[in-house]
């Protein structure tokens, strides 16, 4: 992801993780509720400390807000890019053993 890629270029090679694993927690959330607090606390965390990524995060957040994946966790992503079992022409019931 080319935002990853450009927030790793602005912050010391020792923060790379911890700047990582604190951005991947906001689309770890279950709802948008809790995406958009999550965003708000990792944001006042950065700019603190890393203000150039607070800003990238800004800006990134506007981008997403208007995207059609916006705020969906990978479980519901993986819901809704599965074909229902009618379409794949497969039975939802276990075959006689």
């Amino acid at each position: 992801m080319h935002f990853l890629r450009n927030v790793l270029a602005q912050i010391p090679k020792g923060n790379a993780e911890m700047v990582l694993a604190a951005i991947r927690t906001i689309f770890a959330q279950p709802d948008a509720a809790h995406v958009h607090e999550q965003f708000s606390t990792i944001a006042v965390m950065f700019g603190r400390s890393l203000p150039k990524v607070e800003a990238m995060l800004h800006e990134a957040h506007d981008e997403w807000a208007v995207s059609d994946r916006r705020y969906l966790s990978e479980s519901s992503m993986a819901m809704l890019e599965r074909p229902p079992l009618e379409e794949e022409g497969v039975s939802a019931q276990l075959p006689p053993a």
